[in-house]
């Protein structure tokens, strides 16, 4: 009875987990549900099912849920353990995570772009603007504007336009 209640516990984790045992016939001698008792492991399954390594794990479908049954022979009693989680719920946690880290990477790359987007047309696009800007301010100003703004900058970079000695 210890045993039964043992094997009855739920994980936290998993709350459609439950346990079961079979006997070295596979004869289902403990079970949550007392229809299956004394019913063979494959007449559950609907398959046959061969329990041969110490460990192991197989799958099978009751009333259209997927289940992973996950085994453990006790050879000093001749019992084997199993227990069975529904597909869906070890699976529903690893898809959430992936598509959490999916939409987390996305939402960092789009944050970073847009911070280098703003770095980039600091650094590079406005001083090509101003550029542009002064470009435009010398073509269409008349010649003596030119000139003025050529000793504005001090002379750096203007080649002379009277050579040295002639003024």
């Amino acid at each position: 009875d210890d045993v039964a209640q043992q094997l009855n516990k739920t994980d936290k984790r998993f709350s459609s987990s439950y346990s079961y045992a079979v006997n070295r016939n596979n004869e289902i001698i403990i079970h949550p549900n007392s229809a299956y008792l004394d019913k063979t492991l494959s007449e559950l399954c609907n398959a046959p099912i061969q329990l041969e390594s110490q460990t192991g794990y197989f799958t099978y479908s009751v009333n259209g849920s997927e289940k992973f049954a996950f085994y453990s022979k006790v050879d000093s009693i001749g019992w084997t353990i199993i227990t069975v989680v529904e597909k869906n719920e070890i699976f529903k946690p690893i898809v959430m995570q992936i598509v959490l880290t999916v939409l987390l990477t996305v939402v960092i790359a789009i944050l970073l772009g847009w911070f280098l987007s703003i770095s980039f047309s600091r650094r590079f696009v406005e001083p090509l603007l101003e550029l542009k800007k002064r470009v435009n301010n010398i073509i269409d100003a008349p010649a003596i504007a030119f000139f003025r703004y050529c000793w504005s900058l001090g002379r750096r970079g203007v080649p002379d336009l009277v050579p040295r000695g002639q003024n």
